[in-house]
């Protein structure tokens, strides 16, 4: 599973091109790549971020290529919580997240988690939790509505390599990966929204203590 935008800073193309090289023929394995598009008009665009021609509508908003899945549906939170508890395993080879939510719902369902070692997600990932990938800088056009088009950042990007080897290492050694996910899934109870706001006043209260007193 993977839940992000089809962008290449969510690591989408990565997961595809590994997916394609290595595990689009093989009989024991599924992917899904979960994104969601407001804009009906903007599906086909979204689709063209995708390496695979011939998509296949399977239901609405439902796309398959073989055993990949591309599903553009705005889903409530009850089917999205199923989506993750569904998965065998979370690949988010992402060149670059502010928080990294997704990684934190897939390890709260205690999915197994395959994640870039960058990222806001380090403030609540380990070794112990999750299954590192190592990335080195790579430049990109960035992407989205109003963005120029001659405007390139650098990012992390992960080898397909890497990602294919984690994934099978995985496959292989599941009770390890279980053990891991269970112990995410511990770890993260305790990073919730209020909590987050609690400690950004914390901190605000601490560089500002004058105007934590107005503010009182």
């Amino acid at each position: 599973l993977h839940v992000g935008a089809p962008s290449g800073r969510k690591g989408a193309d990565v997961l595809q091109e590994c997916w394609g090289r290595w595990w689009r023929d093989r009989s024991d394995a599924t992917c899904v790549l979960k994104t969601t598009i407001a804009d009906p008009d903007n599906e086909p665009r979204a689709r063209r971020h995708l390496l695979f021609a011939g998509w296949q509508e399977r239901a609405p908003g439902v796309f398959d290529h073989g055993n990949l899945t591309l599903d553009t549906r705005t889903l409530p939170l009850a089917e999205l919580v199923r989506l993750y508890g569904s998965a065998h395993g979370f690949a988010f080879p992402t060149g670059g997240e502010g928080w990294g939510l997704t990684v934190h719902e897939a390890m709260a369902t205690a999915c197994p988690v395959i994640c870039t070692r960058v990222g806001g997600h380090l403030d609540f990932t380990s070794d112990a939790t999750v299954t590192y990938l190592d990335w080195t800088l790579r430049a990109s056009v960035l992407e989205g509505p109003g963005a120029p088009e001659d405007r390139v950042i650098e990012s992390a990007w992960v080898e397909p390599a890497d990602l294919s080897h984690a994934m099978d290492t995985m496959m292989r050694h599941y009770p390890a990966a279980l053990r891991r996910a269970r112990a995410g899934a511990r770890h993260v109870r305790g990073f919730t929204w209020d909590r987050a706001a609690a400690t950004v006043l914390d901190h605000l209260a601490a560089q500002y203590p004058h105007a934590a007193t107005v503010a009182a």
